[in-house]
């Protein structure tokens, strides 16, 4: 049984994706502003030029036909008053500043948008991407080891990186016998049918306050293919919830559709039932349950294990069988595997030391020979 999560690809940090927007508040408002300075400018300019008295002599000059030699003198001497220092009209200059001061502020966005985040991104690139060289080298002279950088990189991608952690993952087998059926080629052969009850919190434990170290995280178990055709049928999702709500009974059926479909194909080892998908800001949990079936032979072995690091791990097996079977259990870890307690048909495990992914507990299984003697005896 493995639980897992959906990659996601890496984005900016929600603090410069904020600079690499374009259409932003500040920049619509900035825009904005820009707009209105030019159409004031523009405004006021042609305010101006419709009250030029030059253009007004010149237009009545040019209508009567010959031009008259006052006339003519008339449009020099106002052509020569505008063009004197004295005369300059300062309105007129005050206009196209406007309008210059206007195109600035549009081009001052445009430009922060294009070449500055460009140029932010790649400065921000080359720091992440030096803190990372640091980080390995500072990792190394802690420890006073000179391990693999791949070996460096791989803990911290698969594990330091990652924001989901698990608080615990409680699982219970209760195993009963399962007859095959009736007719079939497996008929008169015995099977395990393993009833499991699973219960975990998952825990975003990214410190980003700005929502940019989000996830979403599938929620979904990997089931064993039990490789025999009459077997696939009686391995199914009977039911979830998810923070302590039901998972509505045509998602349960539309999964196990889905589920049946996989373990058709015998070179899937195991098939995964998704049964939905929460979204988990920085500091979000969700609590999850699920009780779900497997098919095991007689004397058989079931790996639990998770896919994100997780900080206990319990399990409990039942046998219910009437067998009497001896059941075993190992750590997939380093750590010691504690018995936490149980009875004559009841065994519970703990392993209560950080759990990275991939491991977990090892069980198996298999008949007393004891009472396989007294079995074959009749008595």
């Amino acid at each position: 049984m493995a639980l897992s999560r959906k990659g996601k690809v890496r984005q900016s940090p929600q603090w410069l994706r904020a600079y690499e927007e374009f259409l932003t508040p500040w920049n619509i408002v900035i825009i904005l502003v820009g707009l209105l300075i030019f159409i004031g400018g523009m405004v006021l300019q042609q305010s101006i030029q419709a009250s030029d008295d030059f253009t007004k002599i010149a237009a009545r000059c040019i209508l009567i036909k010959p031009m008259p030699e006052a006339c003519a003198m008339e449009m020099l001497k106002e052509h020569e008053s505008q063009h004197a220092m004295p005369s300059v009209n300062l309105l007129l200059a005050f206009a196209e500043a406007l309008k210059n001061l206007g195109i600035a502020f549009i081009l001052s966005v445009v430009i922060s948008v294009t070449i500055e985040r460009r140029n932010r991104s790649e400065f921000f690139g080359a720091i992440s991407e030096k803190s990372r060289e640091i980080s390995l080298n500072v990792f190394q002279g802690i420890f006073n080891n000179a391990h693999p950088p791949a070996l460096l990189a791989k803990v911290r991608h698969e594990i330091l990186e990652k924001p989901l952690i698990r608080d615990y993952i409680d699982v219970i087998y209760t195993l009963s016998c399962l007859e095959g059926p009736k007719g079939t080629r497996i008929d008169g052969k015995t099977f395990i049918k393993v009833d499991v009850i699973l219960s975990t919190v998952a825990r975003n434990v990214s410190t980003d306050g700005h929502g940019s170290s989000g996830v979403d995280l599938p929620l979904k178990v990997a089931l064993p293919n039990p490789m025999v055709d009459e077997l696939k049928g009686f391995v199914r999702l009977a039911k979830a919830s998810i923070d302590g709500k039901d998972v509505d009974a045509s998602a349960i059926l539309a999964a196990n559709e889905n589920l049946q479909e996989q373990l058709a194909d015998d070179t899937n080892v195991d098939a995964a039932v998704e049964f939905g998908m929460r979204a988990l800001g920085a500091g979000d949990h969700v609590a999850i349950s699920a009780n779900y079936t497997m098919v095991k032979e007689l004397e058989d072995t079931e790996v639990l294990r998770s896919l994100h690091t997780t900080q206990a791990l319990n399990l409990t097996v039942a046998d219910n069988t009437g067998l009497g079977l001896i059941i075993m259990a190992r750590g997939i870890h380093p750590g010691v595997l504690e018995v936490t307690g149980g009875g004559t048909t009841t065994t519970k495990w703990r392993l209560s030391d950080i759990i990275l992914p991939q491991q977990g507990i090892m069980v198996w299984w298999k008949q007393d020979p004891n009472r396989m003697v007294t079995m074959v005896d009749g008595t």
